[in-house]
């Protein structure tokens, strides 16, 4: 860890920090793909200095954590198959500097997903398109929430 922030910001040298540099870039790449991992590319909107979210895989889904210091109210917006839809492949074919797909979304109204709240015990079924969008959240200060979202 102490190497990738010596790489990703060097305060010695003001002229090379804002310099072009490839392992630079690198460094940059390796360390969003290695928060998107952390988050299954799940992206809170508005994101802010306290806001913790994190994801793993959960059988066929996904269970999602997201707490925050302050109160929060936002949108947690699901990643979508990019290569079908951004790229035009047919298969998520491996390629050279991609962003690897975790858990996608289809964005459209006919596929639908389960989302359980894990605190409060409900359940609620939404469009592709809307957590393609962005589900609505809502945090307390310091209690989490945890959602199970799983498709249908």
């Amino acid at each position: 860890m102490s190497e990738i922030a010596t790489l990703l910001v060097d305060h010695t040298d003001p002229d090379r920090l804002w310099g072009v540099h490839k392992l630079e870039a690198n460094t940059v790449r390796t360390v969003l793909i290695h928060t998107m991992l952390h988050t299954r590319n799940t992206i809170a909107r508005p994101w802010r200095r306290g806001l913790r979210l994190g994801a793993a895989p959960c059988g066929e889904g996904i269970c999602v954590l997201m707490k925050s210091e302050r109160p929060y109210e936002g949108r947690l917006q699901f990643d979508v198959p990019r290569h079908r839809i951004t790229m035009g492949f047919t298969q998520d074919w491996p390629r050279m500097n991609a962003v690897p797909e975790w858990f996608t979304v289809e964005p459209d109204d006919q596929h639908r997903y389960t989302v359980e709240n894990v605190e409060t015990g409900s359940t609620e079924i939404h469009t592709g398109k809307l957590l393609s969008e962005g589900l609505p959240v809502r945090l307390d200060s310091g209690k989490p929430i945890r959602l199970v979202v799983r498709p249908q």
